[in-house]
């Protein structure tokens, strides 16, 4: 046997003996997780859960490693870039967030939609959703995007320069004169400020928040969209060629970034939200703090004894 082949058989038996050390720490491995995942389950089988397979007092880890097990089976989702968790019942997905008393689970709230709350309805027998009429308002205020500039360069790198037509000088209680405040809209809320539901494990109260939020829609107007100069720059026929043609786009942005104001569409959302309290850990605590009261109620009356001694 001549040294190449000596070489090629050690070879080979060095490759042979590292891919049974792989298959073995990866089998190994394997083992352990399933060994890790069924001492899990047996740990939340001997737990009284008040939401999904969480149950009060638990641990923030303990917390976490409830997360992984129910993505695992399909119960939750998870966005890594957000580190947040979404549960998913039938068509209505929702964040949940936990609260922690004391570094342990004491409740899970919901930010829950319409969708939702009529599951809650169906399973609770809770009154329906109420529609109200609002009205939103569209109002103008200062552009935040507002960074004025009068040329661009073109595609083929050629200095642009814009019309005076481009530059803004409108003034914000002229606009105000032209705003809207009656645009009727709907929503549904509840019938009264709060909900109160007891289960065997938990209180579930559900609440409402009236929010008011920015809607930018499509045709937000800006402020250069009113101006007189730019009215007359786009019946021009180098408006309509570079506002109305190919180059809208690269002219038009023009339009939002030298506009002092814009107008938005301030509207009320509801936001529904839906608390799990822990009524085992909530028991617990209240436990715990007149335990706690009571200490404090004799250190005080020790001390006022002692006081008195000293007098005497």
């Amino acid at each position: 046997m001549n040294k190449t082949t000596n070489t090629l058989l050690l070879l080979f038996l060095a490759v042979f003996i590292l891919s049974c050390q792989n298959n073995k720490k990866v089998h190994t491995e394997v083992k352990q997780v399933n060994q890790d995942s069924l001492k899990l389950r047996e740990i939340i089988a001997q737990k009284k859960k008040f939401f999904l397979q969480y149950w009060g007092g638990m641990t923030t880890s303990e917390f976490r490693e409830v997360n992984k097990f129910l993505v695992s089976e399909g119960k939750l989702s998870h966005i890594n870039e957000q580190d947040k968790y979404y549960y998913q019942v039938e068509n209505c997905g929702t964040e949940f967030y936990p609260y922690f008393a004391d570094g342990r689970l004491y409740e899970i709230t919901l930010s829950a939609s319409e969708c939702l709350y009529k599951l809650f309805q169906e399973k609770y027998k809770l009154p329906a959703l109420k529609k109200i009429t609002y009205q939103e308002k569209s109002v103008w205020e200062d552009n935040p995007k507002y960074s004025p500039a009068m040329s661009y360069l073109d595609e083929n790198n050629k200095l642009i320069r814009l019309p005076n037509a481009f530059i803004d000088s409108s003034n914000l209680a002229g606009l105000k004169d032209e705003e809207n405040k009656g645009i009727s809209s709907e929503m549904y809320v509840l019938q009264q400020d709060s909900i109160s539901v007891k289960t065997s494990t938990a209180d579930i109260i559900i609440s409402q928040h009236l929010e008011q939020s920015q809607i930018h829609k499509p045709s937000i107007e800006y402020s250069l969209d009113k101006s007189p100069e730019m009215a007359k720059y786009r019946k021009s026929d180098e408006g309509d060629k570079m506002l109305g043609g190919l180059f809208a786009t690269k002219q038009s942005s023009f339009i939002n970034t030298n506009s002092r104001f814009r107008k938005v569409i301030r509207n009320t959302e509801n936001i529904i939200y839906i608390r799990y309290i822990s009524t085992e850990y909530k028991h617990k605590r209240k436990l715990d703090n007149d335990k706690n009261d009571e200490q404090q109620k004799l250190l005080k009356q020790k001390k006022a004894e002692n006081e008195a001694i000293k007098e005497i």
